[in-house]
C-alpha cells in the first residue's frame, strides 16, 4: 500500500468516524429533548387531572350531572336537563331499533320465501 493510499484511506475513515459521532451527539439531544417534553406533558397532564377533578367535585356538590353528549363530550347538566336530554335520545335511539329490527324481519321473510321457491323449483325438475 502506498503512502497516499495509507492518507486517503485514514481520511475516508476520519470522515465516517466524524459522521458517526455527529449522529451519536444528535441522538443524544433529541433523547434528551424527548425526556424534556416527556417531564413537561407529565407536568401538563398533572395540571390537567387536577382541573378535572377540581370541576367534578364543583358540579357535583351542587348536585349536577354527568352526561356525555353525542360527540363522546362530558356535559355537567341539571338533573332535569339531563332526564330530558335521556328521553330525547331514547326516543331517537327506539326509532333506529325498529326500523333496523324491521328489516331483519323482512330480510329473514325474503330468504324464507326464496328456499321455498328454490325447493319448488327442484321438485318440479326432479319430477319431470
Amino acid at each position: 500500500m502506498t503512502e497516499q493510499e495509507r492518507e486517503t484511506l485514514a481520511r475516508q475513515t476520519l470522515l465516517q468516524l466524524e459522521e458517526d459521532h455527529a449522529r451519536r451527539v444528535a441522538r443524544l439531544t433529541t433523547v434528551s429533548r424527548e425526556e424534556e417534553s416527556r417531564k413537561a406533558s407529565d407536568g401538563e397532564r398533572e395540571r390537567a387531572r387536577l382541573v378535572l377533578e377540581t370541576r367534578q367535585r364543583f358540579y357535583e356538590e351542587r348536585g349536577y350531572v354527568s352526561y356525555t353528549n353525542s360527540r363522546g363530550e362530558v356535559e355537567w347538566l341539571l338533573p332535569d336537563e339531563a332526564a330530558r336530554r335521556v328521553r330525547r335520545r331514547d326516543r331517537h335511539n327506539r326509532h333506529l331499533a325498529q326500523s333496523s329490527e324491521a328489516r331483519r324481519r323482512w330480510v329473514l321473510l325474503g330468504v324464507t320465501v326464496g328456499c321455498f321457491l328454490l325447493g319448488a323449483l327442484g321438485l318440479m325438475v326432479l319430477t319431470r
